[in-house]
């Protein structure tokens, strides 16, 4: 593989992660000031999840933090199919949209039921 294709799929999984980790403490900081807990949600609402976001609401600052936690080798996944094209690399393109599909797939199953 091209090393900055390593580079690149380093550096999409370190900032995914600091992401990830940057609203997860802003939901500690939130419970705290707030004085509220975490609840569970039954189903997840995006658009919901935005608004709770922005209104500071800790459960849905801490469940944006494991979606973006989720995405991120999802992310990944889609780079490295889009470099496997653009590089005319048909073969390992079909296997990185496969693992994509697949793991997509096994989100949107996760989220319906």
């Amino acid at each position: 593989m091209d090393r900055h294709l390593n580079l690149n799929i380093s550096r999409l999984l370190t900032w995914g992660t600091l992401l990830s980790l940057l609203f997860i403490t802003l939901s500690v900081v939130e419970l705290f000031i707030t004085g509220t807990h975490i609840t569970t949600y039954e189903e997840l609402n995006i658009l919901q999840l935005l608004k709770g976001l922005v209104s500071f609401n800790p459960t849905d600052t801490l469940y944006f933090a494991l979606l973006v936690i989720i995405f991120t080798p999802i992310a990944n996944l889609f780079y490295v199919f889009l470099y496997f094209i653009f590089s005319k690399n048909f073969i390992s393109a079909v296997c990185a949209l496969t693992t994509l599909l697949i793991l997509a797939s096994a989100l949107i199953l996760g989220l319906a039921v």
